[in-house]
């Protein structure tokens, strides 16, 4: 979703198209094509520019490109890790930043950051997590228990408690 200071936006950033307003030229964030946030920026504008559903806009590329375009005055930087782009919207540097997600913006709230993920009306997007073995790599059988050691019920429940992520 869209990562915002909640010092600047106390009621919260109800769309997408909020990056869009021309009263934030020069602070907003978008992730850079190296961060699997990208795609969904991408395909967020391409809803906004066709008023089709996402499922359906994602797509259209050349429409995506064209939103994309009309969101440049208003982008400070693109940034590559969500630590980076935090720094400047808690600081209050960058209003807002797209690509943000709950398991990093939760825990700074928690701790009295003004950050905040902004509910949406168009929607947010889901990233699951994961874990996997890779194939010929070396001390396989460590492998196997680290694995199993983030799969015990134990290290799941400290998963949710301290980073705010479903098992």
């Amino acid at each position: 979703s869209i990562g915002f200071n909640s010092k600047e936006f106390p009621s919260g950033v109800s769309s997408w198209e909020t990056m869009w307003d021309p009263k934030y030229r020069g602070r907003v964030l978008v992730p850079s094509y190296k961060s699997t946030t990208a795609p969904f920026t991408t395909a967020i504008a391409a809803h906004l520019e066709t008023g089709e559903s996402i499922s359906k806009s994602q797509y259209n590329i050349d429409a995506a490109f064209k939103k994309l375009k009309a969101l440049k005055p208003n982008i400070m930087n693109l940034y590559e890790q969500v630590p980076q782009a935090a720094v400047l919207v808690e600081q209050g540097e960058a209003a807002m930043a797209a690509g943000f997600y709950t398991t990093y913006v939760n825990p700074r709230e928690a701790s009295g950051a003004p950050l905040r993920l902004a509910k949406v009306k168009e929607g947010m997007f889901a990233m699951p997590k994961g874990i996997a073995k890779v194939k010929n790599a070396p001390a396989p059988d460590l492998a196997d228990s680290f694995i199993e050691e983030c799969l015990a019920p134990a290290f799941q429940a400290v998963w949710m408690k301290e980073f705010f992520s479903a098992p």
